[in-house]
């Protein structure tokens, strides 16, 4: 198959892993659908570099070369393709998105643990019919 955007393939049991731009390696499968699609699309929030940031606690400066490639969320048009494409989804940063997305209760909650001016958790949308998870 070829893949746009594709960078690395893993194979773990029975189970094939491509990484890599999602809608890219999708379009390679072309009607097939696959399995499941776990992704983290651009939130649109900026964070793509820039102005050094003060992070919260710390009293570092980090700069980043600003690359542009979260200026904006995905059109809603990518998650009608995504959700054609595959069995199962998930989506990080669901939040972000949820305009585009059906109703679910299986989403997640990833409490990042980490600290700094970044939230400290994560919304994960699921398609999975189970009750709300903290990781």
């Amino acid at each position: 198959m070829n893949f746009e955007g594709y960078k690395r393939k893993e194979v773990i049991g029975n189970a094939t892993l491509y990484q890599g731009d999602c809608l890219g390696i999708l379009s390679g499968f072309g009607t097939k659908e696959v399995d499941a699609v776990v992704t983290d699309p651009p939130y649109g929030i900026g964070e793509d570099g820039g102005d050094k940031k003060r992070r919260r606690g710390y009293r570092l400066k980090v700069a980043h070369v600003k690359k542009e490639w979260d200026s904006k969320p995905p059109d809603a048009r990518i998650f009608i393709q995504l959700f054609r494409s595959s069995k199962k989804q998930a989506i990080f940063g669901g939040n972000y998105f949820t305009r585009c997305l059906p109703e679910s209760m299986g989403w997640i909650y990833w409490d990042k643990r980490l600290g700094g001016d970044f939230s400290d958790g994560e919304l994960i949308f699921t398609s999975e019919k189970k009750s709300i998870e903290v990781v």
